[in-house]
């Protein structure tokens, strides 16, 4: 009698990272979830959602934090590049977040921006269930999908003026949410003024030298779609926000934007300090 057999791969636990206590850990259908504490500043904890192997922090939260210093708080910057002046309070209608995790970018908007609508898509319910449980992601706000994150978006009827997409990961990359027809459902769901903004993770290759395929592919294939293009490398890390605009932009226009008001949206400053970008930006590209 011959038959299959399905053997399931799984990542074996290992102890959480020097100073930090582990608060909880589960295998789901998707990932090896950890969430992990560590004593900060101010008497306060830190959480981490850590994934798999625990290479790549995927959300973190402390109630007496907004800024993080981390690749989200960049996403707070989407909204203003658009010409001068914009609103937020007036054009910042929805908020679209494909790779919710435990919902540290929807916190840091609702925080920065105010009550706006935000529609988070999260493919592992165990995730959502423990940003709910450790992470305060509790905004209501907030409308939680759980679904594949092309699936929903292209199933939605609504139109966002920001659509943000933390789902990559190397090696850990969701192909169909790099293709050309999904940058154009992506940017069907935009309004005249959307912008869709993007982290995207870099390697170093063995002789040292960074290894930038994954985001000139990305970028390639964003410039088949969308008129206006930029790369921020964030300092620090191995990680670029890709920022792609429905409308054309001058780079004048949108750099001074950026550096006048990044970090101080609706009078909230993130750690209460202004971020410029000579202070934040290791790099900006105007394509």
């Amino acid at each position: 009698m011959s038959g299959v057999f399905f053997v399931a791969a799984t990542t074996v636990p290992g102890p959480p990272p020097a100073g930090m206590t582990l608060l909880y850990d589960k295998d789901s259908a998707y990932n090896y979830i950890q969430v992990v504490e560590y004593p900060d500043r101010n008497n306060s904890k830190t959480r981490l959602l850590l994934l798999n192997e625990g290479q790549g922090i995927h959300s973190q939260w402390n109630s007496q934090q907004i800024y993080f210093g981390r690749t989200w708080d960049f996403f707070m910057a989407a909204p203003y590049f658009n010409p001068v002046p914009y609103s937020a309070a007036n054009q910042l209608k929805r908020v679209c977040i494909i790779g919710l995790a435990a919902g540290t970018i929807a916190h840091q908007y609702t925080a920065v921006f105010g009550a706006v609508p935000i529609d988070g898509i999260e493919i592992d319910p165990q995730i959502v269930e423990t940003g709910r449980r450790y992470f305060g992601m509790t905004e209501p706000n907030l409308n939680v999908i759980i679904q594949d994150g092309r699936l929903a978006l292209h199933q939605s009827t609504q139109k966002y003026s920001v659509v943000g997409i933390d789902a990559y990961r190397v090696p850990y990359v969701p192909w169909n949410l790099t293709t050309l027809e999904f940058f154009q459902d992506v940017r069907a769901h935009l309004t005249a003024d959307g912008v869709v903004v993007i982290n995207v993770g870099r390697t170093v290759n063995a002789d040292g030298q960074q290894d930038r395929r994954l985001i000139q592919a990305m970028t390639h294939t964003l410039a088949a779609v969308y008129p206006s293009i930029y790369t921020i490398d964030v300092p620090g890390s191995f990680n670029t926000i890709l920022v792609a605009t429905a409308r054309q932009l001058k780079r004048k226009s949108c750099r001074t934007t950026y550096q006048c008001r990044f970090g101080i949206t609706n009078g909230a400053r993130l750690g209460g300090q202004e971020f410029t970008a000579n202070r934040t930006i290791g790099r900006i590209v105007h394509r």
